[in-house]
């Protein structure tokens, strides 16, 4: 009788395994996502190009590009293509 229990409560617990691993995946993602909605933000970093050879006009039109996570902000789509950015690459960029 014991060990019929015993297979019992295993069998139980091996059916509702994968059912607690995927609650807890749902739960995670939850909480991740309430998380951002909560003030995530994506950093902007003002920056240069890596060229110091590089010439670029002065005039200052933002462009942004993603890099790692982070917001790049260039101060025109010339100085984002001396780092090897395309406008394929920029997106929008914060005021």
């Amino acid at each position: 009788m014991l060990k019929a229990y015993g297979a019992f409560m295993l069998l139980g617990f091996l059916l509702i395994l994968p059912i607690l691993v995927f609650m807890k995946t749902y739960l995670l993602c939850a909480v991740s996502i309430l998380f951002c909605m909560s003030g995530c933000t994506v950093k902007t970093i003002d920056v240069v190009p890596s060229d110091p050879g590089c010439v670029c006009f002065t005039l200052y039109d933002p462009v942004c590009v993603m890099v790692s996570g982070n917001r790049h902000r260039y101060s025109n789509s010339c100085a984002a293509g001396c780092d090897g950015f395309t406008e394929d690459d920029f997106i929008n960029c914060p005021n």
